[in-house]
């Protein structure tokens, strides 16, 4: 007799309810060092208990989106777990079983979560219910309204906040020497500022002030913009009003919108061009073709893996668009006018480029951790290595969570020339190290990423202020104390602190976040929307494989302007377009 015949249906759904609850309860505690005898171990067996007795009905096609979704978020919890497990003094082999057990625990706790999530959102929408009719006028005072709300964090940190990196670019701009490690575009801006500035005067805060300002009417236009999008994909009022209020009060929004970063203008960029594809969907209008052709241009010249990502994003853009003569063509102008730009305006203007150092962020930690760890280097290994650093350096260098020492020494060295001219012999020693040393090259993979899929580490979002500098450039506020302090309350992390609220501020969460509304598109069989989706997994990619920083909010941004466009669009219906 078969052990099937044995036992009934009813008991096999018990003992497999069973078995995925210890499992999800088991890695959750794992992940968080939480002791079996800890009263929380009882309290996850017994909420996960109840959530697994609830089952929900979809086809094979949506089991199959529900369990790849999962997968990823699964996957960038079993990175975290890989670094976690160095804690536990165990055997390798009882690793690997807890390996395991996260692995699986996390994926049936994940898919069982996303299954309901998805089978709550598939038939929601949060469309209007009936037509809305805003005046194009009123869109003007929106703004202005949008714009105003900037005002008293302008005049608190005037005349705005600066780090070392736009003091680099001042310089450029003062000298008429460029380099495209910062945008060269963003510098003839700031040059272009400083003409008209010093007619008046030579005082750098009123550079910095003006620049700031007209940066402020800029995004606070895009924001607007997008909301007004929104508004003709027939958004329901209630979103709209969220929406708004996200992109005019959140703290890291009127931070940002106050920095002289590139990030600030890149980022918006980057939310007004999907904000522009999402529309295009609908129709082959000549405005969001002259959009597409601006935003698209910043986000090429603004950041190199902003180029990037475009470029491999292009063959699939124009594949869905192809009908629609107007995007094709300003998707194909965008490229043009770029590589115009990277190509004979550069040379022109004796455009200096980055080191080589700037793309070797993850190989260089890489193997800056196997010579902290002890790894044996073979003679001639060393000799290359000694040849671009200084491998006795490298140890009181080396930071787990930033690539700059690193990238240091080798620039030490004739800026990496050593590299260049042996990139096939360093390539083999990169991937030699990596065979013997697997477990180094992964700690160090994990540390210098994970800021990008881990939801637990925080970092600071923005500066405040003018960072130290030998330039005469200084916050001089224009607010009461009183009120500046208030200010200064309200843009810290009191509200992060907060229970939920805090993942307001989560890198990791937003990502987790995106991926979830990405396969929602697919559970939902809205394939043309997972378009807009594709540009920002290509840019986030180039992040994984090249960021310098673990966990830099401003590098990421974008992901936190297009997230409202990103959660309307994949839960509403579709409809027809607002005229």
């Amino acid at each position: 007799m078969k052990l099937s015949d044995v036992i009934s249906k009813e008991n096999k759904r018990t003992i497999l309810l069973v078995c995925k609850t210890i499992l999800a309860s088991a890695s959750l505690m794992l992940l968080e060092g939480i002791r079996v005898t800890d009263v929380l171990s009882l309290l996850f067996v017994v909420s996960f208990w109840l959530l697994f007795r609830k089952e929900w009905d979809y086809d094979r096609r949506e089991k199959i989106v529900v369990g790849v979704t999962a997968a990823v978020i699964t996957f960038f919890v079993f990175l975290h777990g890989t670094q976690v497990l160095h804690d536990y003094e165990i055997t390798s082999i009882s690793k690997g079983i807890c390996l395991l057990t996260i692995l699986i625990g996390t994926w049936l706790l994940a898919n069982h979560i996303i299954a309901f999530a998805y089978s709550f959102l598939k038939d929601k929408g949060i469309n209007a219910s009936k037509s809305l009719e805003i005046p194009r006028r009123k869109w003007l005072l929106y703004w202005l309204i949008m714009l105003a709300c900037q005002i008293p964090f302008y005049l608190c940190f005037f005349p705005g906040s600066v780090i070392s990196d736009s003091t680099h670019q001042i310089l450029q701009a003062m000298r008429h020497s460029y380099s495209n490690h910062h945008p060269v575009v963003q510098t003839w801006m700031i040059q272009g500022v400083l003409w008209i500035v010093s007619r008046f005067t030579d005082s750098l805060n009123a550079l910095v002030a003006t620049y700031v300002a007209l940066q402020e009417i800029c995004v606070t236009a895009i924001y607007t913009y997008i909301v007004y999008t929104m508004y003709r994909m027939k958004v329901k009022k209630s979103a709209l009003i969220i929406a708004y209020v996200y992109f005019a009060l959140m703290p890291f929004n009127v931070m940002m919108s106050d920095n002289m970063w590139k990030d600030t203008l890149f980022s918006a960029a980057f939310a007004l061009l999907i904000a522009v594809l999402w529309k295009a969907l609908k129709e082959d209008d000549l405005a969001d073709a002259l959009l597409i052709v601006l935003s698209g241009f910043v986000v090429c010249m603004f950041r190199n893996n902003g180029w990037y990502a475009y470029i491999a994003s292009l063959p699939f853009l124009l594949v869905l668009f192809w009908k629609k003569k107007r995007v094709v063509v300003s998707l194909v102008a965008v490229v043009a006018i770029s590589v115009l730009f990277r190509g004979p305006i550069f040379k022109a203007f004796n455009v200096s480029s980055p080191t080589i150092a700037e793309s070797l962020s993850i190989p260089l930690q890489q193997i800056g951790n196997v010579i902290v760890k002890g790894g044996e280097l073979s003679s001639e290994e060393r000799l290359m290595l000694e040849q671009a650093i200084e491998i006795d350096k490298v140890e009181d260098a080396y930071d787990p969570r930033c690539s700059d020492p690193m990238k240091d020494l080798l620039n030490a060295k004739e800026s990496g020339r050593y590299v260049i001219d042996n990139k096939v012999g360093f390539l083999k020693l990169w991937m030699n190290l990596g065979i013997r040393y697997p477990g180094f090259y992964l700690e160090a993979f994990v540390n210098q990423t994970e800021g990008y899929y881990n939801p637990d580490i925080q970092r600071y979002q923005y500066t405040q202020g003018v960072w130290a500098t030998q330039m005469p450039i200084q916050n001089t506020p224009l607010l009461p104390d009183s009120v500046c302090r208030a200010i200064k309350w309200y843009i810290s992390d009191w509200a992060y602190k907060l229970p939920a609220l805090g993942m307001l501020k989560s890198i990791g969460f937003y990502v987790w976040i995106f991926f979830g509304l990405a396969g929602l598109c697919i559970f939902k069989r809205d394939y043309k929307k997972t378009i807009i989706f594709l540009p920002m997994v290509l840019y986030w990619g180039t992040l994984i494989i090249a960021t310098p920083v673990y966990a830099e909010f401003r590098y990421i941004y974008a992901l936190f302007l297009c997230m409202p466009i990103y959660l309307v669009a994949s839960i509403s219906r579709e409809e027809k377009i607002i005229d």
